[in-house]
């Protein structure tokens, strides 16, 4: 999860978090991993941040899952379980490609190489 997802989350769920106890919410600013650059990268490049990610993700469900079933409000007890369901597909998300898998948002339509191009046209029609 970047920086401006988990700024937004935290500022969302800010009166939450701190019914819970915390008392700083990712107050450290975490660097943001350099992320390889080229034309021609192999996914296994990106590897290591992938996995960062998920782990970060795994550490912050564990430490929240507990308070969880600790909670009687339930509308609190919701919004934190879609939060962290959400943190937990995600980090599966990130887990997979780490592991090399390429189709992680569909698979392609024939057998055509993956083209690291972002298309001119917002629409196309």
């Amino acid at each position: 999860m970047r920086r401006q997802t988990r700024c937004k989350l935290v500022r969302r769920f800010r009166p939450l978090l701190v019914l819970l106890g915390a008392t700083e919410v990712f107050a450290a600013a975490q660097p943001v991993p350099e992320a390889p650059k080229g034309k021609k990268l192999q996914p296994s490049a990106f590897k290591p941040i992938m996995e960062e990610d998920a782990r970060t993700l795994r550490t912050f469900v564990d430490r929240w899952r507990p308070r969880l079933d600790a909670m009687t409000h339930a509308r609190h007890r919701t919004m934190l379980d879609v939060v962290l369901g959400e943190s937990l597909e995600h980090m599966h998300l990130f887990e997979q490609g780490a592991a090399g898998d390429e189709d992680l948002l569909g698979r392609r339509t024939s057998l055509a190489d993956r083209v690291g191009a972002v298309l001119p046209n917002r629409w196309m029609e």
